[in-house]
């Protein structure tokens, strides 16, 4: 998970959120530079804002993700959202991949006891003598 908010903030949030492809942002905030307290204007005005505008009067300019965000603590809230996602991808991994091995180990080994023996007791039908003193209550035979 370190390894991960080192990329986030060395290239990670510049691909994923600064101007560019449709798909992958730009370079601009490689490093985090430019990212700063700033609440307005760190998007540059972009040429199909143009044709948006053009289609649609009520479209505003896009010149920030958050009007009151600084973005520097935009790019933390979402810093936490690429530091998390991993330790849930990896949690979700081991959680399927112990239940896959315990139900192989079920299937060809078994797990349980069998119902004679948790009747009777473990200790007994095991080793052959009583783990507790009887002095409680009888067990059964």
């Amino acid at each position: 998970m370190a390894i991960v908010g080192v990329t986030w903030i060395l290239w990670g949030y510049s691909l994923s959120f600064a101007p560019g492809l449709p798909f992958i942002g730009g370079l601009h905030w490689l490093g985090l530079n430019g990212v700063g307290l700033e609440t307005q204007g760190y998007l540059p005005h972009l040429p199909y804002e143009d044709a948006l505008k053009a289609a649609d009067s009520k479209y505003a300019d896009l010149t920030s993700y958050a009007g009151t965000i600084p973005h520097q603590a935009y790019m933390i809230y979402q810093a936490m959202f690429a530091i998390i996602t991993p330790a849930l991808i990896s949690g979700a991994i081991a959680g399927v991949g112990t239940w896959i091995i315990l139900k192989v180990i079920d299937a060809t080994v078994g797990l349980r006891v069998k119902e004679e023996a948790e009747l009777q007791g473990l200790d007994i039908n095991e080793h052959g003598e009583e783990g507790y003193n009887s002095e409680f209550g009888d067990r059964p035979t």
